[in-house]
């Protein structure tokens, strides 16, 4: 279990970054114009938090039930459909990931 914990932080590491690169770069949006700020302020947070879980489960001090496992793989997938196909008002979803 442990594990797979460290794994999906890991992997929720690497879709943090990609999704922040490319928010930056201005090829993804969350559809709210200004308001996607906060979504980057909460991507940012949950971040901070799994890291803590990482590290607090890396070394051993506390073991995290199976919710933190399915945390981890859930809000990746609802960001990533708030990206896309529950784009808000200010830019619609065309079908297309990247903004345009």
């Amino acid at each position: 279990m442990k594990r797979i914990l460290n794994l999906c932080n890991v992997l929720y590491l690497i879709w943090t970054i990609s999704i922040l690169i490319l928010i930056f770069c201005g090829k993804a949006v969350f559809g709210q114009g200004l308001g996607d700020l906060f979504y980057l302020i909460l991507i940012i947070t949950l971040q901070i938090v799994f890291g803590y879980v990482f590290y607090l489960n890396y070394t051993e001090k506390i073991n995290f039930p199976i919710l933190m496992i399915i945390l981890l793989i859930l809000i990746p997938i609802l960001f990533t459909l708030k990206m896309t196909i529950w784009r808000g008002s200010e830019y619609p979803w065309n079908g297309i990931f990247f903004f345009e």
